[in-house]
């Protein structure tokens, strides 16, 4: 699986991971997404992006500071501020 679904909820970037196991047989990668989306993510959702899993931080650490670049399809880590000002 090579494709997630970030969201904001309650002003908190979400992603979700489906479950490779829960992929109906022959069901496309792309059909999977919508249903796991239709199902999974809420309807109050906003900013609901399929990205790629590479298009993640690395970085887990600072998840709470990520955020959403709808346009490129990425998450971004915030960068921490500029300890010279």
């Amino acid at each position: 699986m090579s494709k997630c679904i970030a969201y904001t909820w309650n002003g908190q970037l979400c992603v979700c991971h489906p479950a490779p196991q829960a992929r109906m047989d022959g069901e496309s990668e792309d059909d999977f997404i919508a249903r796991i989306r239709a199902k999974d993510i809420p309807a109050g959702a906003a900013d609901v992006t399929i990205v790629e899993q590479d298009a993640l931080p690395r970085d887990r650490s600072s998840r709470r500071e990520w955020t959403l670049d709808k346009a490129a399809r990425r998450v971004m880590a915030r960068r921490a501020p500029d300890a010279a000002r």
